[in-house]
Formats: structure tokens, C-alpha cells, sequence
């Protein structure tokens, strides 16, 4: 399967979150894909657009996370821009400035 272009409610993993979460795209940037709006290299925002993962495998005890990006998200497409940013893809990832590594798992179309 091809990669496919990331929208509202798609599914992330951080590899030490201890649950699956989504991403948040709460403001248009004028392309839909399947009537659900595309997610931009930017929407990177804790608790906006990145939600918690449960708790963080790093604390001991487990501690509830809160998502750090460490700067915006990698791989995005750079021929396909919503507002001037590039949109993301399956292919896309966040880093965690706790450590983890943010992946799409599904992109919500």
C-alpha cells in the first residue's frame, strides 16, 4: 500500500507512549481529502493537535504524558501544500524531545 495523505482523527503511536492516540487539525487550511481536513508539517501543538499517549514508558512510576515535539514533523510531502505547508503523509514522523518517536498508523481518511 502507498502512502497516504494524513487528515483529521488520523491514529499516532509514540514508542514510548503506553497508549495509541489521534491528531487534531481544529483549524481549515483549505484541503480536504475524503471531506476530512489535511494535516500540515505544523500541526505539531501538545494537547491541540497532539494528544496524550496514556502515560510515558520513560518515568518509573509511569507518569500521564505530556507530548514535547522537538521541532515540526519529518517527511512531510513537499509538493502538496495546504496554507503554504506541506502536507504529511503514512510516511511522516514527530520527534519527542522525552525521546519517543511519533508514527502515523492510520491516516484517518
Amino acid at each position: 500500500m502507498g502512502k497516504e495523505y494524513v487528515v483529521m482523527g488520523a491514529r499516532l503511536e509514540c514508542s514510548l507512549g503506553v497508549t495509541p492516540s489521534f491528531l487534531m487539525v481544529p483549524v481549515p487550511k483549505g484541503l480536504t481529502f475524503k471531506n476530512k481536513m489535511a494535516a500540515t508539517q505544523m500541526d505539531m501543538v501538545p494537547m491541540v493537535n497532539v494528544l496524550p499517549f496514556g502515560a510515558c514508558k520513560l518515568s518509573a512510576p509511569p507518569r500521564p504524558c505530556v507530548p514535547v515535539p522537538a521541532g515540526p514533523w519529518m517527511k512531510p510531502n513537499s509538493k502538496v501544500k495546504a496554507s503554504g505547508i506541506p502536507v504529511l503523509t503514512t510516511d511522516s514522523c514527530l520527534m519527542c524531545a522525552c525521546g519517543g518517536k511519533i508514527s502515523i498508523k492510520s491516516s484517518g481518511q
